[in-house]
């Protein structure tokens, strides 16, 4: 067995199911965490195991809440009336 595989069946075993919030899924990393499994596996486990073993309901939720969060993102955009800086610029 490989280390996600065995700290997704540790997880299986006590948790079961995906978290119902950001609250529960920290605990459940914590859990993995302590247990001493990597950051690699235990992050595995909760992005990608969890969906593996079929319960995808928090993982796509997060997923779209992590997009929702980044397009509510409002930089500015260049001013496409400015020349050029840099390298680039053309003298």
């Amino acid at each position: 067995d490989t280390e996600r595989e065995r700290a997704l069946a540790v997880w299986r075993k006590r948790f079961g199911q995906a978290p119902a919030d950001r609250s529960e899924r920290a605990r459940q990393h914590r859990f993995l965490v302590q247990r001493g499994f990597t950051a690699d596996a235990v992050g595995w486990v909760m992005r990608d195991g969890i969906a593996v073993d079929g319960e995808l309901g928090m993982a796509i939720s997060t997923r779209v809440a992590s997009l929702d969060d980044d397009a509510s993102w409002e930089g500015e955009a260049p001013d496409e009336t400015s020349p050029p800086q840099g390298s680039d610029a053309l003298d």
